[in-house]
């Protein structure tokens, strides 16, 4: 029976759909609702924290001189942040728009 059942979140009938907290629901909804989804605001917000705080004088002066670190290192985990915060942003407006 839980075979056919359709997901209360995506609407899908599919293999797999089990009954958690009270609510049909797939694996792919169950992961996003409690892993993927929650992990996306919480990087997307804290590279987007991350990124706010850097300004030049970090990258010209302290990290490099006064901490001694190789600005190629600077650079990449500028880059690195920059598409956490991008690709997590992406990931919950596709979720958004796919639960409307």
């Amino acid at each position: 029976m839980a075979d056919k059942a359709k997901c209360a979140y995506c609407g899908k009938t599919k293999a797999g759909v089990r009954m958690h907290s009270g609510i049909m629901e797939c694996k792919d909804c169950w992961n996003w609702r409690k892993l993927d989804g929650p992990a996306a605001e919480h990087w997307e917000r804290v590279a987007k924290e991350f990124l706010s705080n850097i300004d030049m004088y970090d990258f010209d002066q302290y990290l490099t001189k006064s901490c001694g670190i190789n600005p190629s290192v600077l650079i990449a985990t500028f880059d690195v942040a920059k598409q956490i915060m991008v690709n997590s942003a992406h990931m919950l407006a596709l979720h958004d728009r796919n639960q409307r």
